[in-house]
């Protein structure tokens, strides 16, 4: 170029291109993030631009444009990496420089690497999980799995009433609602709702908003379902947030996760009390920990009746074997009562008066009375002896005490 030649815009341009032709006449890869992107039109080209931040910063900004022709790897990269392709991610793009009269500057996109963004949301991901590992709000018990207080919580027996964290009307909210409510078993349950974005960039802080806001009346619910489904494969990244994910491993009910997430779980998934993939699933488990507790207690009630037949068949037996001893002992008693009783009668006839003087013995009686005391008796005295076949009276002439000797 002609350092003091004039030139037309376009010659310039036309020199601009041809510099960049010949030096940057092929694809190369670059990593920006995507900003003025207002989505997908039909049968369009979209015109994003590409720019580059530090510290919060603007630094770098260009005009990039997707050819209608490329539009359909935007889905492809949501379908493969679980993010929505929008404003604020972070990207690395296959792109050629182009210059044009009218148009100016920009990047023609000939792809989009899902590895690089994978890459990046593993990076954070794992970064997220050291540093609550290290803040000790999760604790790795081994690989990919981790306990937290949420999962050291003790289920109520029962779950009934459940705080519901979703997006309503939306398919996932349906399905989980219809699995709950018109379980099998006839189960009631009492669900609150607690409405929720449940993707892009605000969503994080939502959910967290609404567990702030039932734990303020926590006493009202046996557990917290956050449920999500039936919207796009795409916007998991907030279930990997880092406040959300400390709130949920420290949270003070029992946490059930279902939100639609089939490639690989989020951390808060590995934080919950119960993590399940899809909607449906997280009101099956609910409905299966009710019916473990009812088979339980028919169980219980099946060995608390077991075991009374067993106590009552086995004091039937001891009362049997009581009666038996106790109707033995009385015939004893009854036999040994009955000989003592004999036995008094045969004392009671041995010690008769008529035996007594059968055996030799005599009666005296004195003034009509049995005379047992001869302090009584004087001389002159009449006295009568009764001996077995005879009555004697006699006249006492003398009265001579004895010394215990018997002389005949």
């Amino acid at each position: 170029m002609e350092e003091n030649k004039q030139y037309r815009l376009s010659e310039l341009i036309s020199l601009v291109k041809g510099v960049l032709d010949a030096n940057l006449n092929t694809y190369f890869y670059v990593i920006g993030e995507i900003s003025n992107y207002n989505g997908i039109e039909p049968n369009k080209h979209l015109y994003p631009r590409l720019i580059e931040r530090r510290n919060g910063v603007i630094t770098a900004e260009i005009k990039t444009c997707i050819f209608r022709g490329s539009v359909y790897q935007l889905s492809e990269f949501e379908r493969k990496t679980g993010l929505k392709f929008e404003n604020g991610i972070e990207v690395l793009l296959k792109v050629k420089v182009e210059l044009h009269p009218i148009y100016g500057l920009s990047l023609i996109m000939n792809s989009i690497d899902h590895n690089y963004t994978l890459g990046k949301i593993q990076d954070e991901k794992l970064k997220t999980l050291i540093r609550l590992e290290k803040e000790k709000v999760i604790r790795l018990i081994e690989p990919g799995v981790y306990e937290t207080n949420n999962k050291k919580l003790d289920r109520p027996f029962v779950i009934q009433r459940i705080a519901l964290i979703s997006s309503v009307n939306t398919k996932g909210y349906s399905d989980f609602k219809a699995a709950l409510l018109e379980n099998k078993y006839g189960y009631k349950f009492t669900l609150t709702d607690f409405p929720a974005m449940m993707q892009g960039n605000d969503a994080a802080k939502s959910m967290l908003s609404q567990l702030q806001a039932i734990d303020k009346r926590q006493e009202e619910y046996d557990a917290v379902a956050i449920i999500r489904g039936g919207g796009d494969d795409t916007g998991f990244i907030c279930f990997d947030d880092y406040e959300l994910s400390k709130a949920v491993a420290n949270y003070k009910l029992p946490i059930i996760t279902g939100i639609g997430h089939e490639q690989n779980k989020s951390i808060v998934d590995m934080v919950a009390n119960i993590f399940t993939m899809v909607p449906a699933m997280a009101a099956k488990s609910i409905i299966e920990h009710n019916k473990d507790f009812e088979n339980s207690i028919v169980e219980l009630g099946h060995q608390i009746a077991n075991a009374s037949k067993e106590v009552i068949d086995s004091e039937r037996h001891e009362l049997v074997e009581l009666d038996g001893r106790l109707k033995h002992g009385f015939k004893l008693l009854i036999q040994n009562e009955k000989d003592t009783l004999n036995q008094l009668i045969r004392d009671v006839k041995n010690f008769s008066p008529e035996n007594t003087l059968a055996r030799g013995y005599a009666i005296i009686t004195f003034e009509g009375n049995i005379l047992n005391d001869t302090k009584l008796l004087k001389s002159g005295n009449k006295i009568k002896t009764i001996t077995s076949s005879s009555i004697i009276e006699s006249n006492i002439t003398k009265i001579e005490k004895r010394n215990g000797n018997i002389n005949l």
